[in-house]
């Protein structure tokens, strides 16, 4: 749309306001940066090369003549189709976790260092972090967190250790990948924070009893993000389900999206000619991030955020990819509270 723009300064006494703002450190600890030009090469070329080498590794043993040995365990009755259907969710939820470990485990060291630029809605989503006063009695920390696919924990690094003490009572680093959990919990000890942040390994669209138990309950966290994990989660909307079940209610818990999405905001303003070309732009992205199993959120993914909370802040712009100048794909932020 066409017109004027208005820019306006609002002012706030923080005094009486519940949050607070506290420094961002923008920059990668030299520990998970210094990273050479080849290891970037390298773990580049690993993220390219996985579709076909795991395609190779999945048709290995029909080339060798040989057979996958038989699951252990009864099978479902002869006729049972829920038993049937229910295998069948498990065997796929099972084979994502497969995958993503497969895909993480020979770059999990040089992960952070290609990533850095590659991510470019992280930091944008850790600037709007909503921060809690410590609380006005005790003087500590109580604010309740859990990052979604937090792999190896890069987020903590955008607070300072003695702002994150003196902010948070608890941090729980959910991932799918042991191997990139590993790394997390180097991180965390690196950073003297394993007495506040734990890590639990898990598929946070199937959790059962047991991560229930390692999780805050429903209803209690104060923040959760999901940044560049919900596009590699094959059900979003569970996903998104049990994101807004674990947050506090009534616009005191808030959800933080940073991910790859499909177009910007102002697509159906363009004159048509340009539609056209960003729809084959998009198509091409979307093939291209496909194969590493990153699905570019469409305007219904981002739906299920926006249709259960309330959206504060939603932007989208271009990023660059390392090694890639002809690749710019969409990345978008996504700031809700509940209701």
């Amino acid at each position: 749309r066409k017109g004027p723009m208005y820019f306006s300064t609002w002012i706030s006494h923080l005094k009486d306001q519940k949050r607070t703002i506290v420094h961002r450190v923008p920059n990668l600890h030299a520990r998970w940066s210094n990273q050479s030009l080849f290891s970037k090469l390298l773990t580049g070329a690993k993220i390219v090369s996985f579709p076909i080498v795991h395609r190779i590794h999945q048709h290995l043993p029909a080339l060798l003549g040989t057979t996958a040995s038989a699951s252990s365990g009864a099978s479902p009755a002869e006729g049972d189709s829920s038993g049937d259907n229910n295998n069948s969710v498990q065997a796929q939820a099972h084979d994502h976790q497969s995958v993503m470990e497969a895909f993480y485990q020979t770059q999990k060291e040089g992960y952070d260092a290609f990533r850095e630029n590659m991510l470019h809605a992280r930091p944008l989503m850790m600037t709007y972090f909503p921060i809690l006063k410590p609380d006005p009695v005790t003087g500590k920390g109580r604010m309740v967190w859990v990052d979604v696919g937090g792999g190896t924990a890069r987020n903590l690094e955008y607070l300072n250790p003695t702002d994150v003490r003196k902010h948070f009572a608890r941090i729980v680093i959910v991932d799918i990948s042991p191997s990139l959990l590993s790394i997390a919990e180097k991180r965390i000890k690196e950073l003297g924070l394993d007495d506040i942040v734990e890590t639990h390994c898990c598929d946070f669209t199937r959790l059962d009893d047991s991560d229930l138990r390692r999780l805050p309950k429903n209803g209690t966290a104060d923040v959760v993000t999901l940044s560049y994990s919900l596009s590699m989660i094959p059900d979003k909307q569970a996903a998104v389900r049990n994101s807004v079940n674990l947050l506090k209610e009534k616009g005191e818990g808030f959800l933080l999206l940073a991910d790859f999405v499909q177009r910007g905001k102002r697509h159906t303003s363009m004159p048509i000619y340009k539609r056209l070309v960003r729809r084959l732009e998009t198509a091409f992205h979307v093939w291209w991030f496909k194969q590493d199993n990153v699905h570019l959120l469409s305007a219904p993914d981002t739906r299920l955020v926006t249709s259960r909370m309330e959206t504060q802040w939603d932007w989208r712009f271009r990023g660059s990819v390392p090694f890639l100048p002809f690749m710019r794909p969409y990345h978008g932020v996504l700031v809700a509270h509940t209701r």
